[in-house]
């Protein structure tokens, strides 16, 4: 309850001060969004469990869906042994 207060209490005080300031994850998801298409073979290197973080989980789908095929490598051994994303 306090964390989703604080972070509404974040998201005004950022609108009011740097409205045009984007978080590096929706900026990342737009170029994917531009660059993918049903053709493409798309490999993220060094992925981790998924593509965005917990609070862009529609994003992911549909970036996701918009490739051919998406492969997911990482080196991290723990992350081999529970795969999600990748």
């Amino acid at each position: 309850m306090l964390r989703k207060i604080l972070y509404r209490i974040t998201q005004t005080l950022k609108n009011i001060i740097v409205p045009q300031l984007h978080n590096s994850q929706h900026i990342y998801y737009q170029e994917l969004k531009r660059l993918l298409n049903r053709r493409m073979l798309w490999l993220d290197v060094g992925c981790g469990h998924q593509v965005f973080g917990e609070w862009m989980m529609v994003q992911q789908q549909e970036v996701i869906a918009s490739g051919q095929t998406v492969v997911g490598i990482d080196l991290f051994r723990q992350l081999a042994q529970t795969p999600r994303f990748c």
